[in-house]
Order: structure tokens, then C-alpha cells, then sequence
């Protein structure tokens, strides 16, 4: 909420896979998460973020016996799951190109980081873990319903049979 998004690119690997699902843009570095992050908080200067976040462990450790298709990262990475509301007013250009609308917003997201564990370097200013990829979910009909750029359709009517 601070805007002082430098400090991302420590946090995260210098190689990874993160994903805004809705949109189907992907990051695949710390540089790029953060031109990322920076395109909401342009879209809207006064937002904010607050929720609750999980710590879901390395996430085979609850699965017991690994399948063999199991991706390895599941094996030895740990993962955080957050669930957070991104709130304001789209005052400026939305990353897609959207002009502003004016118009406020409260979006529920859900995000999940894989971090893996840093070997140990005494001369590396990069942190024990880094976030190596992950996900966001959200509902963007929400979004551009509460932004005016669409009716709201309704369910419509049952269909006849």
C-alpha cells in the first residue's frame, strides 16, 4: 500500500512464473512483477489492499505418499495463499489500455507463491526465500461491471425444453 515497489524484485526469484489468470498475462521476472504491480496502482493511485494471508506449508507434506505426477515444486517448496481485497477508484489507465472511468471497485482475489529456499550466501542481498511463481484469481465480470463498462446481463431466462 506503501507504492515502494522495489523492494519486490529482492523477494523474488530472478526466474519465475506467476500468472493473473483472469487476464492471461504472465511475469516471469522480479523487474516485470513489479512494472505489474505498478500498472494497478497507476490504474487506480489510491488503492489499497488488505486481507487475510495463509501459510499452507510445502503443500505435499499433507498429500502423504507423493504421486508420481506431482509436481516437484509441490515436494520442496513452500507455499502462501492469500485472500485480499483490492479496493479504489479507476482514476487513471486500467494495464489492458482501458481509459479511466472514475468509478470505484472492491475486487476479492485469491493468490498463491511458491518460495523456495535460498542456499546460504554470505555476499547475496537476496532474502532466504523468494517467491519463484505463483497465481491470481479474481473475478473480472465483477470488475468490469463495477468499473460501467458492461450491463449487468442477468441470468436471463430458462431455456425451454
Amino acid at each position: 500500500n506503501d507504492r515502494e515497489l522495489e523492494w519486490f524484485i529482492p523477494t523474488f526469484a530472478p526466474t519465475i512464473h506467476y500468472a493473473d489468470v483472469p487476464t492471461g498475462h504472465e511475469v516471469t521476472n522480479a523487474t516485470a512483477m513489479v512494472e505489474f504491480a505498478s500498472k494497478w496502482f497507476k490504474a487506480a493511485p489510491d488503492a489499497k489492499l488488505s486481507g487475510v494471508y495463509y501459510y499452507a506449508g510445502i503443500i505435499a507434506d499433507q498429500l502423504g505418499e507423493y504421486p508420481a505426477s506431482l509436481d516437484p515444486s509441490l515436494k520442496s517448496d513452500l507455499w502462501t495463499v492469500a485472500r485480499l481485497t483490492l479496493t479504489g477508484v479507476q482514476t487513471g489507465e486500467l494495464p489492458n489500455g482501458q481509459p479511466p472511468t472514475n468509478k470505484s471497485f472492491a475486487l476479492e482475489l485469491t493468490e498463491y507463491i511458491c518460495w523456495r529456499q535460498n542456499p546460504p550466501a554470505t555476499d547475496s542481498l537476496a532474502p532466504p526465500w523468494q517467491g519463484t511463481g505463483g497465481a491470481m484469481y479474481y473475478d473480472i465480470n465483477s470488475l468490469v461491471k463495477q468499473l460501467g463498462l458492461t450491463d449487468d446481463p442477468g441470468l436471463g431466462s430458462p431455456v425451454a425444453g
